[in-house]
């Protein structure tokens, strides 16, 4: 009133015009026109407001207001909570239907008086759809671990919808990043979709790096937002009020939902948070005490429908570790086991995901590798088009598959003869593969043709020397009849001086 006695002082006693009254004191032309206007219909005179106390002042003034119709405060603070409506349509609505109405300024002025008399201490509004609140209560509650018979403390997850107050919280066993996704999914599986924005307190599974406005968010916690279409927002470090809607639900949890199970004993997380559910139905229908319907009326009345619906599939964790850098051997180390990437990306950075089976390494947001996950501490995996072409040339000459198709393309008899070598026994490996390797390479000083001709006689004669084969081609070998199987080489000459004959042994 304070305020309205300076404008009266300064329009009726030193006849300063409104608009210069506006601009000194910088309120609105509005208000300084409708209380001037006001005491001008009262018949005040500048010397009855001074003797006047601001009480007396304040019902004289408000004498007025009773003639026109007062807005319902209660159905401003409903529809503010759709998308879209503000104060401003609201005002305009309610002069349509009150031509004799208050002013825009008024208008708001009895709103926010009355918001503050119903506990509301600012007019900013949660849209319907908008943000999903999410936190842990920080006390935890008792059950029996099935697996071991032993007392374990579950932590308790809370979320809260902004605009019906909508309560969903569930008992898990650790604030883990796994955990914490895992209750955010559910979350969102109880409200039947997701809100625009998911607001976090700075906990280590949301946030590795706190920042007033640009806060490092976990690339798991990242992911599983992108993957459900909402964004994630954390609350400002210190700043209570950013999630405000948060703490509120944590204390009813704690209250309505926690401490009438304090007496009871769960046997595993399963029977505790089938409680836990039937408790937030109490909580969630229970009737508000300073307005109409209850948490779930609000619900299902304007938030259910504003919310996106869930994606077709659920959301499959995967863990990240990001700023992985790959190394010369274009190997990178993740989980205590190297895996390959291309050979272009050595020496850059790259994130890694992974869940219980596989393995992928991401380059500026996309796939270039993916492996099949081994839990094998310190080995190697190793993708062949991942290594460069020199090497892989090398690599792929010690591979007995890929060598039994190279023989394959080059003739029946050249693979029979291949495979017969590598069912050798008594040989290592890798000396097996050099006389393959060997043998395959005569393709290039000899044709496909006669290298299978020369294999043929080899089977006959038992041969597996890559020596003894380059040495017939040499000689023409494949020129001359097949032997018959079993019998004597019918190729070398049967009579000369080294034959002895029967007549010898007589």
């Amino acid at each position: 009133m304070r305020d309205i006695k300076r404008i009266l002082y300064m329009n009726l006693a030193k006849q300063v015009p409104l608009r210069k009254i506006a601009d000194r004191t910088g309120i609105p032309y509005s208000t300084v026109y409708d209380n001037v206007t006001l005491a001008k219909a009262k018949g005040l005179t500048w010397l009855q407001i001074d003797a006047m106390s601001e009480e007396a002042l304040e019902r004289v003034l408000s004498t007025h207001d009773k003639q026109r119709p007062m807005p319902d405060c209660a159905y401003i603070e409903k529809e503010l909570k759709r998308p879209g409506v503000t104060l401003q349509l609201l005002w305009l609505e309610y002069k349509e239907a009150n031509a004799n109405g208050y002013q825009y300024s008024r208008f708001c002025e009895l709103y926010e008086v009355w918001c503050k008399q119903h506990d509301v201490y600012t007019p900013m509004h949660h849209k319907a759809g908008e943000e999903l609140f999410v936190d842990y209560t920080g006390d935890k509650i008792p059950y029996i671990c099935l697996e071991t018979n032993a007392q374990k403390m579950a932590e308790v997850f809370v979320a809260v919808l902004g605009a019906s107050d909508r309560i969903y919280a569930e008992a898990s066993k650790s604030q883990q990043l796994s955990c914490w996704v895992e209750s955010n999914i559910n979350a969102f599986e109880y409200n039947e979709g997701v809100t625009d924005l998911l607001v976090p307190d700075n906990l280590a599974s949301a946030v590795t790096k706190a920042n007033r406005y640009e806060p490092s968010i976990n690339q798991t916690y990242k992911a599983m937002g992108s993957h459900y279409g909402i964004f994630v927002c954390p609350a400002r470090v210190v700043k209570p009020k950013d999630k405000s809607k948060a703490e509120l639900g944590v204390g009813a949890v704690q209250r309505e939902v926690m401490a009438p199970l304090r007496d009871r004993t769960f046997f595993g997380l399963h029977a505790l948070n089938q409680a836990m559910r039937e408790r937030l139905s109490v909580l969630n229908n229970r009737p508000f005490q300073k307005r109409p319907g209850s948490r779930e009326s609000f619900y299902q009345e304007i938030e259910k429908a504003a919310l996106k619906p869930l994606p077709a599939t659920r959301y499959s964790y995967r863990k990240w570790e990001v700023g992985l850098r790959i190394g010369q051997d274009h190997h990178v180390l993740i989980d205590q086991h190297s895996y390959s990437a291309p050979y272009k990306l050595a020496y850059t950075k790259v994130d890694a995901a992974m869940n219980l089976n596989t393995v992928e390494i991401c380059y500026k947001g996309e796939v270039v590798s993916r492996h099949a996950r081994s839990y094998v501490v310190g080995g190697r995996t190793t993708l062949a088009e991942h290594m460069p072409p020199k090497y892989r040339h090398f690599f792929e000459s010690y591979d007995k598959e890929k060598l039994l198709i190279r023989a394959q393309d080059v003739g029946e008899n050249v693979f029979k003869w291949v495979q017969i070598v590598f069912d050798l026994k008594g040989r290592p490996p890798k000396t097996v593969c050099n006389t393959v390797q060997g043998a395959l390479s005569l393709v290039r000083e000899f044709d496909e043709l006669r290298l299978d001709s020369i294999c043929a006689r080899a089977i006959l004669l038992k041969i597996h020397s890559y020596k003894s084969l380059r040495s017939m081609l040499i000689n023409g070998a494949d020129n001359l009849p097949l032997p018959i199987q079993g019998s004597v080489d019918s190729h070398l000459p049967q009579c000369h001086e080294n034959v002895r004959g029967a007549e010898h042994f007589a």
